[in-house]
């Protein structure tokens, strides 16, 4: 499961926040830009979405800042209210030449054959 938030800044560049629990790795990642290209970081907390129950709502919360030379602080991820401290910052800025937009994108892959049925509900941007 993957949360994304892109916010073009005043010249044109754009700042990825971006999270997701990797089913390849087991742990919660956090995005990065590294030499103008993305990559993930894992952080020290761990997630299985094969654990995750079915047919249930979960709730997911991000905690992050960004300051204003383009590194973005991620301060935690809470999943279904049991709290995981992040506290890593990492350059998240990208030269995209992007229109002014505060978008949000969420994804869900698979590892393996199957399917879903993926519902978001609720969703709240907080920013200030």
């Amino acid at each position: 499961m993957e949360l994304d938030l892109n916010q073009v800044l005043e010249n044109g560049d754009v700042m990825i926040y971006s999270f997701q629990c990797s089913g390849y790795s087991g742990y919660w990642e956090y995005g990065s830009s590294s030499g103008g290209k993305a990559k993930w970081v894992r952080s020290s907390a761990a997630c299985n979405p094969k654990d995750w129950s079915a047919n249930t709502w979960h709730h997911v919360q991000i905690a992050y800042s960004r300051n204003s030379s383009g590194y973005i602080t991620y301060h935690s991820i809470t999943f279904d209210g049991i709290q995981h401290t992040i506290e890593k910052t990492v350059y998240g800025k990208f030269s995209l030449g992007w229109g002014h937009v505060l978008q949000t994108n969420f994804q869900i892959d698979g590892i393996g054959s199957g399917s879903n049925s993926t519902y978001l509900d609720d969703l709240t941007v907080y920013r200030w």
